[in-house]
């Protein structure tokens, strides 16, 4: 799979509960302006010296399209205050004029799980799309 292209990398998920964190948003942007080469730069900029501050809750952030919505953000936190604070960042992130976002919660600490993100399901799923592809 990795000669042909089907892994790019190998990583690790963590438990991120283990790690301090309670919540897991999914946050959906709309903003109102499509970004130019120019400005993607600047978004790119911003958030490698946001990262290179310390820890930065944002673990996955990329343009989309779906439900009215452009932007894409997978984020973690150790409360709620954590959280509402980085949503203020995003609506402060310079020029790229924020026009309205959604937000779903996670609470990590639930005891009752249905499917979390780990490679063992990500496998599965990987193998039953290499079994239809033979």
């Amino acid at each position: 799979m990795e000669k042909n292209g089907y892994i790019r990398e190998y990583t690790v998920i963590p438990n991120f509960r283990k790690l301090g964190y309670e919540i897991l948003a999914v946050t959906l942007f709309k903003y109102k302006k499509r970004f130019d080469a120019e400005q993607i730069k600047k978004a790119k900029k911003v958030l490698g010296e946001r990262i290179n501050e310390g820890p930065f809750e944002i673990i996955m952030a990329e343009r989309g399209l779906g439900g009215g919505y452009n932007g894409v953000m997978l984020s973690v936190h150790r409360d709620y205050e954590s959280f509402t604070a980085l949503m203020n960042w995003a609506q402060q992130f310079y020029d790229l004029e924020l026009d309205e976002f959604e937000s779903f919660l996670v609470n990590l600490a639930e005891e009752v799980r249905y499917q979390p993100l780990t490679f063992s399901s990500l496998a599965r799923h990987l193998l039953t799309l290499k079994q239809r592809n033979e």
